[in-house]
């Protein structure tokens, strides 16, 4: 059996195709500058106390 596509079909496939490119871009970006906040806040912990001689302490 032989299955055929239109136009509105394959209008369709495209539409969900770059909604899912966006969603997934959405997620990863925001998932990035969340690993970067917990990152920063992990340098913040483990930054020793900078010394007294350093200008700018």
């Amino acid at each position: 059996m032989k299955k055929t596509c239109t136009k509105t079909t394959l209008t369709n496939a495209l539409l969900i195709n770059n909604l899912a490119k966006i969603l997934r871009l959405c997620l990863v970006t925001k998932l990035d500058s969340q690993r970067s906040v917990v990152e920063r806040s992990l340098v913040a912990q483990t930054d020793p106390i900078p010394p007294y001689d350093d200008p700018l302490y």
